[in-house]
């Protein structure tokens, strides 16, 4: 299901975090009418066009051009930081095999500037498996602040079983005073091939006061663990959590569950009336169900009820999830 990959790609929140991937959103409605309230939106203010069209310089406007190197790397030194940023941003569509942009990216990790370092590491991340050689300045990384940690313990997460140096690194960080860099750590752990390791961690963070944390723990040791029992049982109560997002994302994961999450099917029933405006949380529901016992009548009948929902996504869901039970 679609949170799934959310979840333990980087679930993140978090990880992935720094990855579009892990942000669910809720500024699209169904094609069933406007929601109730319309979700806000803010674009980024335009750059300048001097800058934009400036020969010498970078430029990410547009269609995808080549990635001149030398004049991106060039204009990492520009007085003008936002040349400077664009050139970051440029440098980490350089391609895989650009020594020379994973060596700049590596450089920038230690600028003056946090939005500068934050910016490299995420660029570096996009290199992947070939950015391993930045594996022990991404460590040194982690002591950055909030932002630059979280983008570089996300790098290294991208880069993977290449990033081996940084295993000692983020076992330490499991025992931060911030639970989302455990979180953090134990994510990336797993997709270094340490997951295995970062169990105890992860069972701590079940217990967590922050729905969103409970449920990309849960979904995490899920993932690495034959221990689902704890993992159902806090994603059951997750139901009913305040959070739309985390209702949404718990029913797409106590889907994966299947027969094992039977007890989860009356909180599901019920969220297929959840108020959200814009109908996802119960075409997630509608799922999820039909996923745990296709063969329930309590589950045929709620689908059934759920086809006469106002929202013609959830209309569409509940008839979807209905024919898989015949």
């Amino acid at each position: 299901m679609f949170f799934r990959g959310f979840a333990t790609s980087v679930l993140l929140p978090a990880l992935l975090l720094t990855s579009p991937a892990c942000q669910l959103s809720e500024s699209k409605a169904d094609d069933g009418g406007a929601p109730d309230k319309p979700a806000s939106s803010s674009a980024p203010a335009a750059e300048p066009a001097a800058k934009i069209t400036a020969p010498a310089k970078p430029s990410i406007v547009g269609a995808r051009k080549p990635v001149d190197l030398p004049a991106t790397i060039a204009a990492l030194s520009d007085t003008d930081p936002q040349v400077r940023m664009r050139a970051v941003k440029d440098l980490g569509r350089a391609g895989p095999g650009s020594k020379e942009a994973v060596a700049a990216l590596v450089t920038l990790l230690k600028d003056k500037d946090a939005g500068m370092q934050q910016a490299a590491a995420n660029g570096l991340g996009q290199f992947g498996p070939a950015a391993k050689e930045a594996t022990p300045a991404l460590v040194e990384a982690f002591a950055g602040d909030r932002a630059v940690r979280t983008a570089a313990i996300a790098a290294v997460a991208k880069i993977g079983v290449e990033a081996k140096a940084a295993v000692p690194g983020l076992t330490a960080l499991l025992e931060n005073d911030d639970e989302q860099v455990r979180l953090e750590a134990a994510i990336a752990l797993r997709s270094i091939g340490q997951g295995k390791s970062t169990a105890p961690a992860l069972k701590r963070l079940l217990e967590s006061i922050d729905e969103k944390v409970r449920l990309q723990a849960a979904v995490a040791l899920h993932a690495i663990s034959e221990e689902g029992e704890p993992c159902r049982v806090v994603l059951v109560k997750l139901l009913v959590g305040k959070d739309p997002q985390v209702r949404r994302g718990t029913a797409a994961e106590l889907a994966t569950y299947r027969s094992e999450a039977k007890d989860s099917i009356p909180a599901l029933v019920r969220l297929l009336k959840d108020q959200n405006a814009f109908g996802y949380i119960r075409e997630e529901a509608a799922s999820a169900l039909v996923a745990i016992r296709p063969d329930s009548q309590v589950v045929k009948d709620a689908l059934a009820a759920a086809i006469k929902d106002k929202r013609k996504g959830v209309q569409n869901a509940a008839a979807a999830a209905l024919r898989k039970t015949q």
